[in-house]
C-alpha cells in the first residue's frame, strides 16, 4: 500500500486547508506576502491548486472503492427460496406422480477479502412437505473459500488494481505538478515585482536628486544647463509613471498567481536586491552534486515513482508465480430437531473439505506479465 501519510507530509504544508481558496470572507485581513509565506499562501488560495487537489481526493475514493467492492463485507444477507422434486412412474398402465416441496429461509453474512478469500455464515428454518407428512427444522452453516500458494485469483486482482492505481498516482503526480509550476510561477511574479520596485525607487532617487540641484543656486546656473536638468526631469517623470504602471499591473499578477482577493503594495515585503546573502544564494554555493543528492532525497515526485516502481516489482513477481489457480474450501452445517408429523425424519450435521487446482491460461498469463 503507498504511505499516504508520508506523501501527505512532504507535499501538503502544515495546517493548510485549501477550503479558503473558495471562500473569500474566510479571512478579512490581507496576509503579508512574503519569501516566508508565499508557497504557502499560494498553496491555500490558489484555485488551480485547489482543483487539482479535488482530483487527487476523487482518484483516491475511485481507488478505495475498487479495493472496497473486491473486500466486500455484507453484515445480511437474506435468502428465502421454494423448490419442488417431482418424480413420475407409471404403475399399471398408471402414471402415479410423487412430489416433495422445500421451503428455505436463512438470514447471514458473508467477508471477501481482496486476495480472494470468502467466509460466512448463516442460520435459518428448512421446511418439506409432501402429500403425506409435513416436517421443519432449524439449522446453522458456514462456508469458507481460500486461494493457496501463488494462486492466480490473487494474482488478477493485483493486476486489475495496477490500473486504479497508476490513474491514482497519476493524479498526485499531478497536483505535485501544478503545485510546483503555481508555486514558481509566484516566485516569478513576486521577483519581477521586486525588481520593477527597485528601478522605481533607483529612477525616483535620480529624479530627487536633479529636482534637488535645480533649485540649489539656480539663478547661478547657465540657462542651458537648467533646460537639459529639465529634460532629464521630464524623462525621469515620465519613467516613474512607466514604472508605476508596470508596478500595478505586476502586482496584479502576483494577487492572481497566489489567488488572494486583494493585495496592495504595503502587504508585499521588499527584498533588498543589492544585497549579497540574496534568496537562493545557498544553491549556488553548493556543489552540484550536494544539490543533486538533496533533490533525490526529498523530491517528492521521485518518491511516488519509487513506489509505482515497487509496486510494479510487486506485480511483475506475482504473474511469474501465477500460473496455477489452487483453491481450497471448507464447508459444514448442522441441521437441529426437526419438527412435525415425523419428528425423526431430519437431524444431523455435513462438513466437508474440498481443493480445486486449474492450470491458467498461459496467454491471459503472458498478457497480465506483460502489463505488470
Amino acid at each position: 500500500p503507498i504511505p499516504w501519510v508520508l506523501l501527505i507530509s512532504l507535499i501538503l504544508l502544515p495546517g493548510a486547508d485549501t477550503s479558503a481558496a473558495t471562500d473569500p470572507a474566510a479571512s478579512e485581513e490581507v496576509p503579508v506576502v512574503g519569501l516566508d509565506t508565499l508557497v504557502r499562501l499560494t498553496f491555500e488560495h490558489n484555485l488551480q491548486v485547489t482543483a487539482a487537489r479535488y482530483d487527487v481526493d476523487a482518484s483516491e475514493y475511485q481507488f478505495l472503492r475498487y479495493e472496497r467492492n473486491q473486500s466486500q463485507f455484507r453484515p445480511l444477507i437474506l435468502q428465502s427460496g421454494v423448490t419442488r422434486d417431482l418424480e413420475s412412474e407409471i404403475v399399471d398402465n398408471e402414471r402415479l406422480d410423487e412430489y416433495e416441496d422445500e421451503g428455505r429461509v436463512a438470514v447471514g453474512l458473508e467477508k471477501e477479502f481482496f486476495d480472494g478469500t470468502r467466509i460466512g455464515g448463516s442460520t435459518g428454518y428448512r421446511s418439506v412437505w409432501d402429500q403425506d407428512e409435513n416436517n421443519g427444522n432449524p439449522f446453522v452453516e458456514f462456508f469458507g473459500r481460500f486461494p493457496l500458494f501463488s494462486s492466480f485469483t490473487r494474482l488478477e486482482r493485483v493486476t486489475e488494481r495496477s490500473f486504479e492505481e497508476s490513474e491514482m498516482l497519476g493524479s498526485w503526480l499531478d497536483f505535485i505538478e501544478t503545485v510546483r509550476d503555481t508555486s514558481s510561477e509566484s516566485y516569478q511574479a513576486y521577483f519581477e515585482l521586486q525588481g520593477l520596485i527597485a528601478l522605481q525607487t533607483i529612477a525616483q532617487g535620480a529624479y530627487d536628486d536633479i529636482e534637488a540641484l535645480m533649485m540649489e543656486s539656480a539663478e547661478l546656473k547657465p540657462e542651458r544647463d537648467l533646460y537639459q536638468m529639465r529634460d532629464q526631469l521630464q524623462a525621469y517623470q515620465s519613467r516613474l509613471v512607466e514604472r508605476k504602471g508596470d508596478i500595478a499591473a505586476k502586482r496584479i499578477e502576483l494577487l492572481d498567481k497566489v489567488g488572494l482577493n486583494a493585495l496592495p503594495l504595503d502587504k508585499i515585503e521588499t527584498l533588498d536586491v543589492y544585497s549579497d546573502d540574496f534568496h537562493g544564494s545557498q544553491y549556488l554555493e553548493s556543489s552540484p552534486q550536494e544539490v543533486l543528492e538533496r533533490a533525490l532525497g526529498n523530491d517528492v515526485e521521485l518518491q511516488v515513482m519509487r513506489i509505482a516502481r515497487d509496486n510494479a516489482r510487486l506485480k511483475i513477481s506475482l504473474a511469474e508465480r501465477g500460473k496455477w489457480d489452487i483453491i481450497g474450501r471448507v464447508f459444514g452445517s448442522y441441521d437441529f430437531d426437526s419438527k412435525g408429523d415425523n419428528p425423526s425424519r431430519r437431524r444431523g450435521y455435513q462438513a466437508g473439505v474440498a481443493f480445486t487446482i486449474e492450470r491458467n491460461d498461459p496467454k491471459l498469463l503472458m498478457l497480465s506479465l506483460r502489463r505488470a
